[in-house]
């Protein structure tokens, strides 16, 4: 996509092929960080991408206090969505930009797992595995918020805290990696067709790091996973959605390495904040979509340290964090 949000001609026809067109297309300005342990739990924090060498500030206190939101989602810059904290699995916060509130809709999610997996779309959020390996996945609608999430096709295998990703271009979820049984860790790539996600998702690709705690963000084109908590833990690594049976390569190196951070950004920036490097950090990362393989930058921190957080942009990015 360019950078004024219309389509490129490649980008209509993978459209055509997926009969998946976007409802909205707005270019992410802000990005938001939520949730988060060692104390952070309850914050909502806020970065301007037209000034994000910045310190980033608290915007409002979520309702409940957790970490490791799975997925998220938000609604044309008027709210965004978090989902499946621990230890509030089954909650669902909104955040209400104009008026820097959270609330909890009526509309919750079915299942008890915490540390889950999870990415977003235009209109519905979808979170999946979860701790004791299961392979569940749902999807909760953004345009109803008082019905509760419903179940959709079960992951290749049990397994949690991958990296989330989704693309509206080529009508796809993906979750990256993930802890499996005992001390085993995933390299695996998941992915869900939109078009028909209550199927059992299709393993497509590898990561070339196995590990548990990654992170997911994506552009229209690109997904990316982040760190971990075993190899890869400073890697950023890329899939390409449009050749997406092609293992995932890496392109820059966090330096902070860790896991569990808070992904967000544009089309032309994505950016890491928070996380766990030893203990909780408030470190914030940037790199550049047109330039991956360039070294990451240091941008504007976090106010306080926030292990775990959610991440997500207000726009259509898709970053679960």
């Amino acid at each position: 996509m360019s950078y004024n949000g219309s389509f490129l001609i490649t980008e209509v026809n993978a459209l055509q092929i997926a009969n998946s067109w976007p409802g909205r297309l707005v270019q992410a300005t802000e990005g938001f960080v939520m949730g988060g342990g060692s104390g952070a739990g309850t914050f909502t924090v806020r970065m301007q991408y037209s000034d994000d060498t910045a310190l980033m500030t608290n915007r409002g206190n979520m309702s409940t206090s957790g970490e490791n939101a799975a997925g998220g989602g938000g609604v044309l810059n008027i709210s965004s969505f978090c989902w499946g904290m621990n230890p509030h699995p089954t909650t669902i916060e909104k955040f209400t930009h104009a008026t820097n509130t959270c609330s909890i809709p009526t509309g919750k999610g079915t299942q008890t797992n915490s540390s889950r997996s999870g990415w977003d779309r235009v209109d519905y959020i979808h979170v999946c595995g979860g701790a004791n390996n299961v392979n569940n996945h749902e999807r909760y609608d953004l345009t109803s918020e008082t019905s509760n999430a419903i179940t959709r096709g079960l992951m290749t295998f049990g397994h949690w805290r991958g990296g989330g990703m989704s693309t509206e271009v080529y009508g796809a979820g993906y979750v990256v990696g993930g802890s499996g049984a005992g001390t085993t860790y995933h390299t695996t790539v998941d992915k869900w067709s939109h078009a028909t996600d209550n199927s059992t998702a299709t393993k497509v690709a590898n990561r070339p790091h196995a590990s548990g705690d990654v992170s997911g963000g994506a552009t229209k084109e690109h997904g990316y996973a982040v760190g971990g908590n075993q190899s890869g833990t400073s890697s950023v690594d890329r899939l390409l959605f449009a050749t997406d049976t092609t293992n995932m390569v890496t392109r820059t190196t966090l330096t902070k390495a860790g896991s569990n951070k808070g992904v967000h950004g544009s089309e032309e920036y994505k950016y890491v904040s928070g996380g766990y490097t030893g203990g909780a950090i408030s470190t914030t990362e940037r790199w550049d979509i047109s330039n991956d393989t360039a070294a990451i930058v240091a941008r504007g921190n976090l106010p306080q340290t926030m292990g775990s957080p959610h991440g997500g942009s207000e726009g259509n990015s898709h970053d679960p964090g």
